[in-house]
């Protein structure tokens, strides 16, 4: 579920520049190890 909705807040932010932390949030890797993203101990963000 936060998958989606961090998906969905990356899409809203216009003009994203290369050196962007959100740049680094790839779909095919876990959320947990995106910039700006921290998880708790059961993955939960």
């Amino acid at each position: 579920m936060d998958y989606e909705a961090l998906m969905s807040f990356k899409s809203q932010i216009s003009q994203e520049s290369p050196s962007s932390p959100l740049s680094y949030w790839n779909p095919s890797s876990s959320p947990c190890t995106w910039p700006g993203v921290i998880c708790n101990n059961f993955g939960n963000r």
